[in-house]
C-alpha cells in the first residue's frame, strides 16, 4: 500500500484530470482530422471542423493550466493559497471571455 501513497503524491488530481483531457482531445483531433481530410459524408464535415477547433483550443488551455499547476507545485506554495491563485486565474479568464460579449458594436 505504500506505493499508492507515493502515486497520489507524485500524481495529484489536477494532473490526472488534465492528462485524461489531453488523451480525449488528442483522440478527437486525430479522428476529426481524418474526417476533415477524407470527407465520406458531407454533412459530418462541418461538425467535425467545429469539434476539431474546439478540441484544439481546449488542448491549448489545458496545456496552460498544466504549466500553472506544475509551477505552483514546484514552488511549494501552500495548498490553500494554490486554490486562491487558481480561482483568480479562472475569474480573469472568464472576465476576458465575457468582455467580448458585453462590448456593443
Amino acid at each position: 500500500m505504500a506505493h499508492l501513497a507515493h502515486y497520489k503524491q507524485a500524481h495529484p488530481l489536477p494532473m490526472k484530470v488534465t492528462h485524461w483531457v489531453n488523451l480525449v482531445c488528442m483522440a478527437l483531433l486525430i479522428f476529426t482530422g481524418f474526417l476533415i481530410h477524407f470527407p465520406f459524408w458531407a454533412g459530418l464535415t462541418g461538425v467535425a471542423r467545429g469539434v476539431h477547433v474546439f478540441c484544439g483550443m481546449l488542448l491549448v488551455v489545458n496545456c496552460i493550466l498544466r504549466i500553472i499547476f506544475a509551477a505552483l507545485t514546484f514552488l511549494a506554495i501552500d495548498s490553500s493559497l494554490q486554490y486562491i491563485i487558481k480561482g483568480l486565474i479562472i475569474l480573469v479568464a472568464c472576465a476576458i471571455d465575457m468582455r467580448k460579449y458585453l462590448v456593443r458594436k
